[in-house]
């Protein structure tokens, strides 16, 4: 019993947290360039399903829109991610997106094809969560724990533990502003 307690620590000990996902680094620029849609909204509703296979569960996500910077207007759209609880049993991806109840964001989408449905551009990149409290409203980025890559001068591929970052609403949604009618 001490022995097999002993070997089961060990093993906790050196394991390493999964994360084999790895997403481009996407700036601002490249997000816009890549959306079909971009809009800021509220999540009102989050459904979690098997797939026809029972084989991979995957949420669909009803956001309320209140303001929509790139595509067609509409009032509510449906964004479809990887992962979810279904009867107790879990799944997730290691850097996609995931949303709480009442959630505030910018979210960058792309149309999954044939379908009403959109999933978020570069995984976790293209969801922004909106904070607003004492300090101030501002936007945050969270990869999710994605490693994320970007190309040295020379184009060599270089890897970092993508980390949550920080910036002021106002001028975050000014950028957006200027991205989006550059585009145009």
């Amino acid at each position: 019993m001490r022995r097999l307690a002993f070997l089961i620590a060990l093993v906790c000990t050196l394991s390493q947290p999964a994360s084999a996902t790895i997403v481009e680094t996407l700036d601002t620029r490249a997000l816009v360039a890549e959306s079909d849609q971009i809009v800021r909204g509220r999540v009102v509703a989050q459904m979690a399903r098997w797939d026809d296979a029972h084989e991979r569960i995957f949420t669909d996500v009803t956001i309320r829109v209140d303001e929509t910077y790139k595509g067609a207007r509409t009032a509510t759209l449906l964004i479809r991610r990887q992962g979810g609880s279904v009867g107790g049993i879990g799944m997730r991806t290691i850097g996609e997106v995931e949303f709480a109840a009442e959630e505030e964001a910018f979210l960058f989408l792309r149309r999954i094809p044939h379908t009403n449905l959109f999933q978020t551009v570069a995984l976790a990149q293209g969801k922004l969560r909106i904070v607003r409290d004492r300090a101030g409203a501002r936007v945050v980025s969270d990869p999710r724990g994605a490693t994320l890559m970007t190309r040295d001068a020379s184009g060599n591929a270089v890897l970092a533990p993508g980390r949550p970052s920080t910036q002021p609403l106002a001028g975050f949604e000014a950028e957006l502003r200027r991205l989006v009618g550059a585009r145009r």
